[in-house]
C-alpha cells in the first residue's frame, strides 16, 4: 500500500467568514469549520423570563461601503435592537455590538461570540491572561453545570493551541470559555462555547461589546512518498448491516414477501404517469441511500383505483415482470408507495426490493400524534411527517399552539 508522508507547514491563508440571519457568524479556514455559529439572548435578570433571541428570529444582514458585514437586528415589540459589525483584515476579523432596549425594566444581555468546533484543537493547550489548560476531553459530574465546564476563569483574552495552529479571540469584557461536549442545551454538538455573559442594558444605557479574533490554521501539504506493508486485521466492535428479514411496521393484513428473491431497483423507480410520486420515491430512496448512476431506464410501477378496496386500502404486487398497485383511493395509494419505499435494501452495491405481495388497510380510521408548536417547528415537524408519521400510517396531527398572541388569551405569548 502506497501512504503520503505528511510534513505539516503553516500555509496561512484568509479565512472564509460568512454572516448568517438566525445562524450569526461562522469561519471556515483551510477548509475546516472553527466557528460554527453566533448569537445573543436578551433576558430578564436570573434568566426569569426571555425577550429575545438572535437563533429563533430573523435579522438583516448586508455588506457596508468599507467592505465589513453588519447585522441589524430588531424585536417584534421594538424594544429590543442594535448590531452586529464585523470586518475582517486578513486572518484577523474585528466585531463590534451595539444592544439597545427600551423596556421598562432593565435587562441582560448573553453574547454568543462562538461555537468553536472542538475536533480543531484535538489535543491542544488554551491560555489565558491567568492560566493555562489542556483542551483535552474531560469526565464531568453534571450535563448541565457551566461553571464545571469551564477550562480557565473568565479572562480577557484566550489563546487556543493546537497542532493544526492557533485561535486567539480578545474582548473589553471578560470571556468565558466552556466545554459544550455533550452539554445538555448542545447534545451531539462537538463544540466549546465562548462569549460573555449579563451584560446590563437599560432604556437609554445600550451595552457595547468589542472584539478581536486572529484565526491562524494550518494546512497539511503532502511531501514524498513512503511504502508501507500492512496486514489486514478484524475491526474490533464492528456493525455490519442485517441482513435477517425485517419487522413490517405497521403490520399489514396479508404479507407474503420472498427477500431471498429480490428485483433489482438501482436504477430507480417511476410511477406511470405520475410525475410527483415518482419524485417522491426517488426523493425517500435517495434520503436512505447512496444510489449509483443509472445504467438504464428506472423500472416501472403500475398504479390503478379498484372500487372493491376500501379508501384507504390496497394491494401492491412486486414481480420480476412488473410492480403494480391498486388501491381504494388516494389514501390507499399514497400509503402502498410509503410501503413500497420501506421495502428496499441495499445489497452487494445494489438496491432491490423483496418480490411477493402486500395487502393491507388501517384498523382504525383516526390515527393522530400530539405535537408543539415552536419558533424551528415547521421545518422538523416538515422532515417529521414525511420521514416517520406518514410511513408508519398517521393522519392526523393534534397541534398543540400556546404561548400564541390568541385574542381570547392575550396573556400568555411569549417571544
Amino acid at each position: 500500500m502506497i501512504i503520503p508522508s505528511i510534513l505539516l507547514t503553516q500555509l496561512l491563508s484568509r479565512p472564509e467568514v460568512r454572516v448568517e440571519s438566525a445562524r450569526g457568524l461562522t469561519v471556515t479556514a483551510e477548509g475546516i469549520p472553527v466557528i460554527q455559529g453566533s448569537g445573543f439572548e436578551y433576558y430578564a435578570p436570573g434568566w426569569t423570563k426571555g425577550y429575545y433571541s438572535s437563533r429563533y428570529n430573523q435579522q438583516t444582514v448586508k455588506k457596508l461601503a468599507d467592505g465589513s458585514i453588519q447585522l441589524t437586528f430588531k424585536s417584534g415589540d421594538e424594544l429590543a435592537s442594535g448590531t452586529q459589525t464585523i470586518r475582517q483584515d486578513g486572518s484577523k476579523l474585528t466585531i463590534d455590538y451595539v444592544f439597545n432596549w427600551s423596556g421598562p425594566s432593565p435587562a441582560k444581555v448573553e453574547v454568543t461570540l462562538g461555537n468553536l468546533w472542538a475536533p480543531v484543537f484535538d489535543k491542544g493547550m488554551l491560555v489565558s491572561d491567568s492560566t493555562t489548560a489542556s483542551l483535552e476531553p474531560r469526565i464531568f459530574k453534571s450535563k448541565n453545570d457551566g461553571e464545571e465546564r469551564k477550562f480557565t476563569p473568565n479572562s480577557l483574552n484566550f489563546r487556543l493551541d493546537s497542532r493544526l495552529g492557533k485561535v486567539s479571540v480578545n474582548a473589553d469584557r471578560p470571556l468565558t470559555l466552556f466545554d459544550a461536549r455533550d452539554y445538555e442545551w448542545a447534545s451531539g454538538d462537538n463544540q466549546f462555547w465562548l462569549g460573555a455573559q449579563d451584560l446590563d442594558v437599560s432604556a437609554g444605557h445600550p451595552a457595547t461589546f468589542h472584539c478581536e479574533y486572529q484565526v491562524d490554521i494550518q494546512t497539511p501539504i503532502l511531501s514524498g512518498i513512503q511504502t508501507r506493508s500492512l496486514t489486514a486485521q478484524a475491526a474490533p466492535n464492528l456493525i455490519a448491516p442485517d441482513e435477517g428479514l425485517p419487522i413490517l411496521i405497521p403490520k399489514p393484513k396479508v404479507a407474503d414477501l420472498k427477500f431471498d428473491q429480490p428485483i433489482e431497483i438501482s436504477d430507480g423507480l417511476q410511477v406511470v404517469a405520475d410525475r410527483p410520486a415518482s419524485l417522491q420515491i426517488d426523493t425517500a430512496l435517495r434520503r436512505r441511500f447512496l444510489l449509483p448512476e443509472r445504467r438504464q431506464a428506472p423500472r416501472k410501477v403500475f398504479s390503478s383505483t379498484s372500487e372493491t378496496l376500501p379508501k384507504d386500502g390496497y394491494e401492491l404486487k412486486i414481480a420480476p415482470s412488473g410492480i403494480s398497485i391498486r388501491a381504494g383511493g388516494l389514501a390507499g395509494r399514497e400509503s402502498a408507495i410509503a410501503r413500497l419505499v420501506s421495502l428496499a435494501f441495499a445489497k452487494n452495491g445494489r438496491l432491490w426490493l423483496p418480490t411477493g405481495r402486500i395487502t393491507d388497510q388501517p384498523a382504525i380510521a383516526w390515527r393522530g400524534v400530539h405535537l408543539f408548536v415552536g419558533p424551528t417547528a415547521t421545518d422538523f415537524h416538515r422532515k417529521l411527517w414525511d420521514r416517520f408519521l406518514k410511513p408508519l400510517g398517521f393522519n392526523h396531527v393534534v397541534l398543540q399552539c400556546e404561548r400564541t398572541s390568541w385574542e381570547t388569551l392575550p396573556v400568555i405569548d411569549t417571544p
